[in-house]
């Protein structure tokens, strides 16, 4: 009894290391399958409301356009403070070499070849390769989402028949659970995202407060970043940078680098 017992434990271990190997293997089919699932959870109530009002395939098409048009935005979005961070640097570009080159002088005076690093590891070849990584980046997630937007289109489109098979079950138990299961587990889903949607508008109305309140620039771009980690996930930096021109980049008399920021100006 004991022997089988091990055995059976042995054999369960066993049969989960392997389909967990196996969903590792095929990740790139079920990632953009559980996120459809994840995505028709959400749009399945505006989708039957479209079908009582209009034909189906119409209804499809409407939530399909909401589905792109809310991604587009909130991509657009983030395109759009992004972009502003970007053009605010190079238009600061003076100000960051003199603090490049404040900072590189005083760490090579204490021994610290700054120089050689930048040459080691920041050359052409450097950004050939980050420029190639980036394009793989894009084409992979436009064919991801590609591939999800086709899941969710047939997944609408076989809602309603799903749910007559499941009802069609003869262990009446097992239908029930398959039923009351999967509309518990979209609603927690849709709850989830309204919860992350305010908590990510709340998120975005506080940076812009705090960077308005100290007079940091750009501060509807910092504002509006935290709002787009709703739908994917940014590396936003933790804090805006200093707004203030520093008036003074080097004190000789203390030996190391001081800066001293000037009132904003407007």
């Amino acid at each position: 009894m004991t022997k089988a017992r091990i055995l059976n434990a042995w054999t369960g271990v066993i049969g989960v290391v392997a389909v967990l190997a196996a969903l590792s293997v095929a990740r790139a089919v079920f990632a953009p399958v559980a996120f459809a699932l994840f995505l028709i959870a959400l749009l399945w109530p505006l989708q039957r409301r479209f079908q009582a009002r209009m034909p189906r395939l119409v209804a499809l098409a409407a939530t399909v356009v909401v589905l792109v048009t809310t991604f587009t935005a909130f991509a657009s979005l983030a395109a759009w403070a992004f972009g502003r961070v970007g053009h605010w640097i190079v238009a600061d570009i003076g100000r960051l070499q003199a603090y490049y080159d404040r900072t590189t002088l005083w760490l090579e005076e204490h021994g610290i070849a700054v120089a050689s690093l930048w040459a080691d590891h920041f050359n052409v070849g450097w950004l050939l390769a980050l420029m190639q990584r980036f394009t793989s980046q894009v084409n992979t997630t436009l064919s991801f989402w590609v591939v999800v937007l086709v899941y969710v289109i047939i997944g609408l489109l076989e809602v309603d028949g799903t749910a007559r098979k499941i009802e069609a079950l003869p262990n009446r138990t097992i239908a029930r659970l398959l039923g009351e299961g999967s509309a518990a587990a979209a609603a927690k889903f849709r709850r989830f995202m309204a919860v992350r949607t305010l908590m990510s508008l709340l998120t975005g109305v506080l940076v812009w407060l705090f960077a308005t309140l100290f007079g940091l620039p750009l501060a509807r771009e910092w504002g509006s970043s935290p709002s787009c980690s709703t739908t994917s996930r940014s590396s936003v930096p933790s804090s805006p940078p200093c707004s203030r021109p520093c008036s003074r980049w080097w004190s000789s008399g203390a030996g190391r680098p001081s800066w001293r920021c000037s009132p904003a100006s407007t």
